[in-house]
């Protein structure tokens, strides 16, 4: 129960904006194309894979990888039952700052627009991620660029920082 009041404390998207974005994500281009880039990205990711998205909000991309052994966290308990009512059963409430599974458990991960969130400090979760990605594993992620293109959205998301590609590296 520990970890998931430490869950719980980090949550910051209010369970409205969830909702907003599980009824969008499954058609709107904006995701279709990030989807798509990543599986683009996984193709070459043998079949059968151990794969954990971190911060898979209400599943759409967890969703697109049943053929793998795909898990999902997510910081929110309201995501979470989104991604249930999907049909997905390996997805738990957790934090991308302690991630409850043993060192090198996943062959993939992906953290899709998580480390720009107010409450993430990137440096621990990278770690974390790191932590449990198996030598020579994948690690996908994709942040906002350029602060000049931030807008609404970001403080909906309560997005805190977009990146240049000097910040990423």
């Amino acid at each position: 129960m520990a970890g998931r009041g430490a869950a719980a404390s980090l949550s910051q998207m209010p369970p409205d904006e969830h909702d907003r974005l599980r009824a969008l994500e499954d058609n709107y281009w904006w995701y279709g194309v990030l989807h798509w880039l990543v599986l683009q990205e996984l193709k070459l990711v043998p079949r059968g894979s151990a794969l954990l998205d971190v911060g898979c909000g209400t599943g759409a991309l967890l969703s697109r990888m049943q053929h793998m052994a795909a898990q999902g966290i997510d910081v929110s308990a309201h995501a979470v039952d989104h991604c249930r009512r999907r049909g997905l059963r390996e997805v738990q409430v957790a934090s991308a700052h302690d991630l409850p599974f043993d060192d090198e458990s996943f062959d993939v991960i992906t953290c899709l627009d998580v480390l720009y969130h107010e409450r993430v400090d990137e440096d621990r979760a990278l770690k974390e991620m790191l932590r449990v990605l198996r030598p020579g594993g994948t690690l996908v992620v994709n942040v906002p660029a350029f602060a000049c293109l931030r807008g609404g959205h970001d403080d909906s998301v309560c997005g805190a920082r977009r990146y240049t590609a000097s910040h990423v590296r």
